[in-house]
């Protein structure tokens, strides 16, 4: 039958039944053509949003049953890459058009871009919050997907920082190596705050510290509970103090009186109570004394009932050691954990179980121009208890005591013994005298010298050690209220 594909056909013509004619040579001969129908392709979804799988535009031809063979290049580096399957990435394809069917051809390109777009990317934070302790810290960050590669950044006041200390940062998010995926705005960003640490400063005293001293820090030990690394300086004082020697005496609440970066300290304001004791010849000082012993069958023990008076009107803090101790004079061994170490204002009373061997009670309280204690001694042989003793009140009920001093006395009387000395000197005075005596020694040219000096309350004695001082001649100056007492001493 007549031909219907594209081709050329040659087409012969010869006479049928028709005798009165005839065609030169018998027949004619022709070429006959037929072209391919052009057609209009239809093309849709030329920009499409990755989703991880093949993906291809939609071609369509309007005549039912033709097909489409699509094929695609890869624009790289300026240049064109084939592609033996459909693009999956992101990207800008070039897509070819072919027929299945040699009988059309298209009108018009035959080549199309095809854009695969970046997939949109979330991103959330959590964990917005940390606490300094010298590492870094970072933010939970979730992605959509949830394997995504990201990179984060910090700043502080638009410069970039290291989100170790304390403070609030800008925290960004960015992708790293994901041309899939892309982000609102090609980043997202949140505030991350890395609050103080809190400290609590214990401050732990371990010596007496006088009117004039300087160093705070040198009084105190301090425990610090909550500090990521070594801290051992403090800036402690009292507040309205910028010099330490100017702290009158008194009871303060210690203060931390500066900052620790990254920190707040939970307790600066009050760390402790500052004990500051009084200093110089004219400051009262605590007395201890013995009250009686009494014995104790049941323990076959003696119990000795202790006093001391503290006549200022605030604590005194003597820590329990060289300056506030109980030794038995045999073999100076000491009896410990029950001494008292803060003295309130008054009279206050405490007990000590002892074999009986004489103890001695030697507090230390101010500093003059000697190295200052006072004692108080007990042994089997010192005033026992009656009832009347116990109940007489003044001694035992914390109450003051009222003495009678004596605005006069006979200084002639007063002599100091063993002299010359090697050692020890020893100078007797009344009860009422001895603990307000101001005492200095001096040598022939007005230098002045620190011995240790112990008041003995019990014997009511001056004691003095000479020990370390060179041999000469010395002056002993006891000054009373409207008097004075010099006593020339010779040291061998």
């Amino acid at each position: 039958g007549p031909p219907v594909n594209v081709g050329t056909y040659q087409i012969k013509a010869e006479l049928d039944n028709v005798p009165n004619y005839y065609i030169a040579g018998g027949s004619a001969t022709a070429n006959y053509v037929i072209d391919p129908a052009l057609i209009t392709l239809a093309y849709a979804d030329l920009i499409i949003t990755y989703n991880g799988e093949t993906l291809e535009p939609t071609v369509s031809t309007p005549i039912e049953g033709l097909g489409v063979i699509l094929s695609y290049s890869k624009y790289i580096d300026g240049g064109m890459e084939d592609l033996t399957a459909p693009p999956v990435d992101a990207g800008t394809y070039q897509v070819t058009v072919q027929l299945t069917s040699t009988n059309y051809s298209i009108s018009g390109t035959y080549t199309k871009d095809f854009v695969i777009k970046p997939a949109l990317a979330t991103v959330s934070f959590s964990n917005l919050t940390a606490i300094f302790d010298g590492n870094a810290h970072a933010p939970t960050v979730t992605t959509v997907p949830t394997t995504l590669g990201i990179s984060l950044s910090y700043t502080q006041n638009g410069i970039a920082a290291n989100p170790v200390n304390a403070g609030t940062y800008q925290v960004k998010v960015v992708l790293d190596g994901e041309p899939n995926y892309y982000l609102e705005g090609g980043s997202v960003s949140a505030s991350f705050v890395i609050s103080p640490a809190t400290l609590h400063i214990t401050a732990v005293q371990k010596a007496i510290f006088f009117e004039g001293d300087t160093d705070l820090n040198s009084v105190f030990d301090f425990t610090v509970t909550g500090y990521y690394g070594n801290l051992s300086t403090f800036n402690v004082g009292v507040a309205g103090y910028t010099n330490p020697s100017a702290i009158p005496a008194g009871n303060y609440p210690l203060q931390y009186k500066s900052t620790i970066p990254n920190y707040v300290i939970d307790n600066a304001s009050n760390l402790g109570t500052l004990y500051v004791n009084p200093f110089g010849p004219s400051t009262p000082n605590v007395h201890p004394r013995l009250n009686c012993v009494q014995y104790d069958e049941a323990t076959n023990q003696y119990v000795a009932h202790m006093y001391y008076e503290n006549p200022n009107s605030f604590t005194l803090f003597i820590p329990e050691g060289s300056s506030n101790h109980i030794f038995y004079v045999d073999g100076n061994v000491p009896v410990t954990g029950v001494v008292p170490q803060l003295f309130n204002p008054g009279i206050h009373t405490f007990d000590v179980t002892f074999n009986g061997t004489k103890m001695i009670w030697e507090l230390t309280s101010y500093k003059t121009s000697l190295t200052e204690a006072v004692s108080s001694d007990a042994s089997v042989t010192s005033q026992r208890c009656d009832q009347d003793i116990l109940n007489s009140g003044a001694r035992t009920s914390g109450q003051e005591i009222e003495r009678t001093a004596s605005t006069t006395f006979d200084l002639s009387t007063i002599t100091g013994y063993p002299n010359p000395v090697s050692d020890m000197y020893y100078v007797n005075l009344d009860e009422n005298h001895i603990s307000s005596v101001k005492v200095y020694l001096v040598d022939i040219q007005g230098r002045l010298y620190d011995v240790r000096l112990t008041r003995n309350l019990t014997r009511k004695q001056l004691e003095f050690d000479l020990t370390n001082l060179n041999s000469g001649l010395y002056l002993l100056k006891l000054d009373f209220e409207n008097e004075q007492k010099i006593l020339k001493v010779l040291r061998q």
